[in-house]
């Protein structure tokens, strides 16, 4: 036993890892807030549950689009009477035969439960499932008196033991991407969550759980019991995760034992523990490519595929300057900035035509990044990319001039702007928005600020950061996964960037609805265009996956919606 104990814990070793055939091992830059269904809406905790829980369909090869049954027999569609004619009713038959890592058999009462449960805590990912059912991206809570319990109960059923019922308000255009996603569509088992102490799932103790923190959670350290290929073996927090081969998972048990991630914040030390072969996988800084591929003949690099996401500038409109200090005086008067800083577009757009994108496209990004002024990104909106902003001096002076009747020019300002720590790409985009800013008048001044991504994300969601640099990527893949959380009043950056325009928040929700391609494109150019001439937020490019394999793993499924790698089908030598 002592002898077992010790070969376990000599893997965790990353160079002892990576010399072994069935160990997959990796280097990334951020570590795990929570692993709680419920609460994930990151990539981190969204690849541990893609590999740890099934989803009901999931998706076919490297297609985003095109899904294969999971737990479900088959992928419903009309033809199949798994849709109704109406397109508001989906319903699933769940294989038999398919056991949870626990040994318990895999229900629909467990599937229905798992999707109640997203609804009941209302965090997380769960108001793409409740915009998709009800049209109400709010959320279950005692305060929402368009939404009840009832309506939940209603619109998910499961009828017999392999049966499971989605009811929707109405047609919902991306509703089986959105059950694809592992930040939706996770399965667990009822029982042992219930054990662990989660809802209960009755109808009495609803209020209880919702909006729950994330730290109460019963899943912040660990993983449901789920039925995916891999179970979590050890969390060391904020450094390590460990994933061990599920042994009685439904499908042809993985090739791969153990996964192991482990968080290394500097850029130099993930691309030498990579060179070194110390690691299978890593992220890495688009300048250090080259370098990599050079050390070693065997290192090749992948086909070129943009990326399902975007990275931005964002920007709040109404500042909460309570406890950060961060809005100096909250004057105009050259040592701070008031709260609705942002609420002016002249200041908006003055920053849109001060950064210079073919700078940052060619030198921080080596042109592993294609410019994008607009959420519609390419693979997903035919027209992308063509409405795009200028590195302007002149433009930009003039709009700053204009800026809250010139008070601006007159008297500067000094804003602070932040990064994710070690996230050197956003720190040198940051670099150029600063020189190019405060070239322009000696009365501006921008500090380049760096906190945890746990930090930025909790203080946004306050109303506390002013501008920040960060990324979406597609929980699934629609157009609609960037419009609404992006530009709508209620969405996820929306929100906390208080962008505030009724127009464009019926456009969106129409989009949603729309099945009719041609239809939801005007719909989606109109979006576009309010979105671009209003510059709410700036995106500024779209990124270009290009891996580096070593030659050791094979088997590996490049599909830009995937929360981090599915590790199921790999092999290493």
């Amino acid at each position: 036993m002592k002898k077992q104990i010790l070969t376990t814990l000599a893997l965790f070793s990353s160079a002892t890892a990576a010399s072994l055939p069935g160990v997959l091992s990796g280097a990334q830059i951020g570590d795990w807030t929570t692993f709680d269904p419920a609460y994930c809406y990151e990539n981190q905790c969204g690849e541990v549950l893609q590999n740890t829980l099934d989803t009901l369909i999931f998706y076919q090869g490297e297609s985003s689009s095109r899904f294969v049954p999971a737990l479900a027999q088959s992928v419903p569609s009309k033809q199949n009477g798994g849709i109704s004619t109406d397109g508001k009713t989906y319903t699933f038959k769940i294989k038999k035969n398919l056991k949870f890592a626990d040994g318990t058999p895999v229900r629909a009462s467990d599937v229905a439960y798992s999707f109640k449960r997203l609804l009941v805590q209302n965090g997380g990912a769960a108001y793409l499932l409740s915009e998709a059912l009800f049209g109400d991206s709010d959320g279950l809570s005692p305060d929402n008196k368009n939404l009840s319990f009832q309506d939940v109960e209603r619109a998910i059923e499961a009828p017999d033991d392999f049966t499971v019922v989605f009811r929707l308000k109405r047609p919902f255009a991306p509703f089986l991407a959105i059950l694809a996603s592992p930040y939706v569509g996770s399965v667990y088992a009822k029982a042992a969550a219930i054990k662990a102490g989660a809802w209960d799932g009755q109808a009495s103790s609803w209020q209880k759980f919702n909006a729950l923190a994330d730290k109460d959670s019963p899943f912040q350290k660990n993983v449901p019991v789920g039925s995916g290929p891999f179970v979590m073996e050890r969390f060391d927090v904020g450094s390590l995760v460990v994933l061990k081969r599920n042994a009685v998972h439904w499908r042809k048990p993985s090739q791969i034992e153990r996964v192991i991630l482990q968080v290394v914040r500097d850029p130099t030390t993930r691309m030498q523990m990579f060179m070194k072969g110390d690691v299978d996988f890593a992220s890495f800084d688009p300048s250090q490519f080259d370098r990599i591929l050079a050390s070693n003949p065997d290192f090749k690099a992948t086909k070129p595929v943009p990326a399902l996401g975007i990275d931005g500038i964002f920007m709040n409109h109404r500042i909460n300057g309570q406890g950060t200090g961060y809005l100096g005086s909250g004057q105009l008067d050259g040592k701070g900035i008031p709260a609705d800083f942002f609420s002016d577009v002249h200041v908006r757009k003055a920053l849109a035509y001060s950064l210079d994108y073919k700078t940052i496209i060619n030198s921080i990004m080596q042109n592993h990044a294609i410019q994008m002024n607009s959420v519609l990104i390419k693979g997903l909106y035919s027209a992308a990319g063509k409405r795009l902003y200028t590195f302007d001096r002149d433009r930009a002076t003039r709009e700053f001039k204009a800026a809250f009747g010139g008070k601006v020019w007159q008297n500067g300002f000094t804003l602070p702007i932040f990064y994710n720590s070690g996230n050197d790409v956003r720190k040198n985009i940051l670099g150029v928005l600063k020189s190019n800013v405060e070239s322009l008048n000696p009365k501006f001044k921008l500090e380049i600020r760096e906190l945890p991504s746990s930090q930025i994300r909790a203080q946004r969601a306050q109303n506390q950061m002013t501008l920040w640099l960060g990324n979406w990527s597609a929980d699934y893949a629609d157009p609609y996964n960037f419009i609404q959380p992006l530009l709508h009043s209620q969405g996820t950056l929306g929100s906390v960037q208080n962008i505030k325009n009724s127009t464009l928040d019926r456009l969106i929700e129409q989009a949603g609805e729309e099945t009719n391609t041609a239809a939801r494109n005007k719909l989606l150019s109109s979006i576009e265009k309010i979105a671009f001439d209003e510059v709410l937020g700036i995106p500024v490019f779209q990124g270009i996956n290009i891996d580096i394999e070593t030659g050791r793993v094979s088997g590996i499924v490049r599909n830009p919606v995937y929360a981090g790698y599915w590790y199921y089908p790999m092999v290493k030598k």
